[in-house]
Parts: C-alpha cells; sequence; structure tokens
C-alpha cells in the first residue's frame, strides 16, 4: 500500500515537473524567436573592476523630476549587488521603430557608477526607458519592459530631491532620448542663444583639424584676432559648448552623464588673444560622448560675445 502510495505521489511530482518544463522551454523559445537578449551595455557591467555600484533613479512625470539616490554604504552593498545583478539580466531586443511620437510619461532613467577605490573604474550607464522603450547611453534602442519597482523600494528612505522641470531637455540624465538610434530628436533639444548679435566682432574660429586620442574626439581651432586690441576669451575653468544642426537650426548639447572624469576645458597655456595675433587650441570634447554622425559647431566664449567653428563628425 506504502509502495503504491509512493508511486502515485512520484508520478504526480514528475507530471508537475515535466509540464513546468515544458512551459519554461516554451517561454524560452518565444523569446528567442522574438530576438530578446541580455541588454550588452548592462550585461558589461557584472564584468568591471568596480569595488562597489551607486545607483541613481530618476522619474519623470512631464512636469517634475524626481530623482532618488540610493544608499551606497556598506551595510547597503549586498541590496545594491542584488539590484546591479537584476540589471545585467534585464532582455530586450533591438527596435528600429522608435520615434520621438512614442514618447509617453512616466520617463524613468537610471544612472549606474561603479566605483572602484584605486580609481580606475569605468563610465557610467545611463539608460532612459519610456513606453516599452529602453535606451542606452549609445543611443541604441530595445523593446523592454525591465522591473523598476526594486529601486522605487529600495529607494524608499533615501535622499530624494524633486524639481520642476518644464522641459526634458532641460534633464541631463535624460540625454539618451536626445538621439535614440543615433538620430537627433529635436523636441529633447534646447535651442541654441547664440544669435548674430551674441557674436564678438572681429573675431574669428576656424577648425584646423579632427583626431581621436584614446577613444576621445578632439578637435583642433584656430582663433584669430582681427582687432586693435587683445580679446580675453574664456579661462580652462569653464565649459566649451557643443551644438548641432538639425534642418537649419542650431541646438544646444547636453554633456553626457556618465562622463564625470571628462572635463571639457581650453589647455594650460591658454592666455589673451593679442591683436593681429593666431593661436590654435585643442578642445576634447569626451565630456559630450558618442555624438552622431551630423554638422556640429563649437562655441567659445568671450568678453564681449561669443565666437563659432563648424565641423562635419563623420565617425
Amino acid at each position: 500500500m506504502n509502495k503504491e502510495k509512493w508511486r502515485k505521489n512520484y508520478e504526480r511530482v514528475l507530471t508537475v515537473l515535466i509540464f513546468a518544463l515544458t512551459i519554461l522551454f516554451v517561454y524560452l523559445f518565444v523569446v528567442h524567436l522574438q530576438g530578446y537578449r541580455n541588454i550588452p551595455e548592462l550585461e558589461s557591467l557584472k564584468g568591471g573592476s568596480a569595488d562597489w555600484y551607486e545607483f541613481d533613479f530618476y522619474s519623470y512625470d512631464g512636469k517634475t523630476v524626481e530623482m532618488i539616490s540610493l544608499d551606497n554604504s556598506l551595510e547597503a552593498q549586498k541590496t545594491n549587488a542584488k539590484l546591479l545583478k537584476k540589471v545585467c539580466s534585464w532582455q530586450g531586443r533591438k527596435a528600429d521603430d522608435w520615434t520621438k511620437d512614442k514618447l509617453t510619461y512616466p520617463i524613468y532613467a537610471l544612472k549606474i557608477t561603479p566605483i572602484s577605490i584605486k580609481g580606475n573604474g569605468s563610465n557610467a550607464e545611463t539608460v532612459v526607458w519610456s513606453n516599452g522603450y529602453l535606451i542606452t547611453s549609445s543611443g541604441e534602442v530595445y523593446k523592454s519592459n525591465p522591473d523598476f519597482g526594486p529601486f522605487m523600494k529600495a529607494g524608499e528612505k533615501d535622499r530624494k530631491r524633486s524639481a520642476e522641470a518644464e522641459k526634458i531637455s532641460s534633464l541631463r540624465c535624460f540625454r539618451p532620448l536626445m538621439h535614440a538610434n543615433n538620430v537627433w530628436n529635436t523636441e529633447c533639444l534646447s535651442p541654441s542663444y547664440i544669435t548674430e548679435d551674441k557674436l564678438a566682432e572681429g573675431i574669428k574660429a576656424t577648425v584646423k583639424g579632427i583626431r581621436v586620442d584614446d577613444g576621445r574626439t578632439v578637435v583642433t581651432v584656430e582663433l584669430e584676432n582681427g582687432r586693435d586690441g587683445t580679446w580675453m576669451f574664456c579661462d580652462k575653468s569653464l565649459f566649451v559648448r557643443v551644438e548641432v544642426k538639425i534642418d537649419g537650426n542650431w541646438y544646444y548639447i547636453h554633456h553626457d552623464p556618465n562622463i564625470d572624469d571628462a572635463y571639457t576645458t581650453l589647455p594650460a597655456n591658454t592666455a589673451p588673444l593679442a591683436a593681429g595675433k593666431k593661436l590654435e587650441l585643442d578642445f576634447n570634447l569626451a565630456f559630450y560622448g558618442k555624438l552622431p554622425k551630423g554638422d556640429y559647431r563649437i562655441v567659445v566664449n568671450g568678453e564681449d560675445g561669443s565666437v563659432v567653428a563648424e565641423y562635419k563628425n563623420l565617425t
């Protein structure tokens, strides 16, 4: 009798197990057919040399942006490690149908920053999600619906900061939306403030060359002073602006939120430009990350106006 009962229980468990495995197989097969894979930009985070990771989560409803910075204390690292594991396993498939019309609210952004005690950690990765689409820092778009719940829950006791933001173009953390699929989205960009009356008279700027140093684009600009007096321009403590031309109009580009160790500055030997003189300057554009092909210009600010140097990005 006991043997018969055991046999029936065994058959019942075996049937349930086979059914469960069948469901799993069908699920994996469907996922495979739909092209869902681990997202490379996120999966690569788990192979880094960071000692721990910091998380910043943003939520934007079209009017207000809320930021949650997760606890990064030693006690919280176990929780953060689990969250990282979840993120690295997020799946999606390449989406070529993304357009600005698919943008809906809320919009979520997640910034993951690797921290290394030795200071040799890699750059951060920021992803933006809206309406079933996940956009990475490089502008790649995936059809995906990741679970942001753990970040909302984990951040309930952490520091929160809310701010009014009428336009998404003012939010640096949402920069991936601005060039998804390597196409600039003008609705997510701010128009340039540079007009004819804001240009410095008698000062000329020309791009003399473009090169790539250690993966970073460096643009060489020649400044020429056609005035009778010295022209004072911005020193190395100020940012150099980069703008993109779209349909005949110029737009300001946000810095890449992931590149915190790069600082776009004038070189250390920069000095006021004397009358009748020329000066070549190298501008490291690392702070802007990878930019799509197109027409760009560098804006150098001076004491009484700005000068612009246009160039084409062909990479």
